[in-house]
């Protein structure tokens, strides 16, 4: 009885062993990639993802710093604009609804053109409205051009 179970244990061993061995050369030939191997590197099959910028200079990354303040241009008076733009709503651009005027001031761009004459500051206008169906606060989009 013995005998049989060391037979028993000594063939689930070597089967055991022999799967291991399966297992380490499928595991290497996944590990394989173009960067250490001659595969050319179309066969990655996922191409691990860039590593974060690093700034070991020290450095400032370039844009504005976490933390800065924001500078912004103060708008001009209404007797310097020559022309206002206002953009009406007349239904919610989501469903079609209808909309209402809320008391909230409009959102305002100021663009500052140079046509013939020196300056020309137009304001553009855009009303936040209340619609009735979305139940929501909508806003007409600002033209692209």
């Amino acid at each position: 009885e013995l005998q049989q179970r060391f037979e028993l244990l000594e063939k689930q061993s070597r089967q055991q062993e022999q799967r291991i061995a399966e297992l380490e050369a499928d595991l290497a030939k996944a590990r394989k990639t173009s960067r250490n191997s001659s595969k050319p590197p179309s066969s990655d099959i996922v191409k691990p993802p860039n590593p974060a910028p690093k700034n070991a200079d020290g450095k400032r990354l370039r844009g504005g710093q976490a933390g800065h303040p924001q500078h912004i241009r103060d708008p001009f008076p209404p007797e310097e604009i020559d022309r206002t733009v206002d953009y009406p709503l007349e239904s919610c651009p989501c469903c079609g609804g209808t909309v209402c005027v809320l008391d909230s001031p409009p959102e305002i761009i100021q663009q500052i053109e140079l046509p013939q004459r020196p300056v020309e500051i137009t304001e553009h206008r855009r009303q936040t409205h209340w619609c009735k169906a979305c139940q929501r606060a909508v806003q007409p989009s600002w033209p692209v051009d």
